[in-house]
């Protein structure tokens, strides 16, 4: 949960009494699992096997990259273009001198980079990563830059031709 990001838990550091322990552990005894959750567990497993990263020992690790999901099967699979690397020019000066032409606003929503408290993204208009032209770049806070990132991968075209 984003929310809870960077909270401590109420019971960090605390240990479980040796009577819980044998409490839960006699709860636990004797208990089945249903046929139904041993084949979701052994799917589960198959699946995750086959990446040969995601299982250790008997341990399943859950919350980790499902293989059904990476690459062109995953929902925002951009045709691998976000493998490809920035050119050189691409650098911090760069994106400075694109916020300091636009005058440290959005040039979506008009919001300042003070009001934001971070500083603005720098987006390539043409979706083109390698195209380092100040005319093909603006500077957009993040949620203007997610909403016309997002919109482009959906429609196929970029926003701003």
């Amino acid at each position: 949960m984003p929310a809870m990001k960077g909270s401590i838990p109420w019971n960090k550091g605390l240990k479980m009494s040796e009577e819980f322990c044998r409490k839960n552990s006699e709860a636990q005894t004797g208990k089945k699992l249903s046929e139904e959750t041993k084949e979701r567990i052994r799917q589960y497993q198959l699946i995750h096997d086959n990446a040969g990263r995601f299982r250790k020992g008997n341990k399943i690790n859950f919350g980790r990259s499902r293989p059904d999901m990476m690459g062109e099967n995953h929902p925002r699979w951009r045709l691998g273009i976000s493998g490809e690397g920035y050119p050189k020019s691409w650098t911090n000066e760069l994106k400075d001198y694109i916020r300091s032409r636009d005058d440290y606003e959005c040039q979506e929503c008009s919001i300042t980079q003070d009001e934001l408290h971070y500083k603005l993204d720098v987006h390539h208009m043409d979706e083109d990563k390698t195209s380092v032209d100040p005319e093909n770049l603006i500077s957009l806070c993040r949620s203007c830059h997610m909403r016309i990132y997002h919109s482009t991968k959906q429609h196929g075209e970029a926003a701003f031709k």
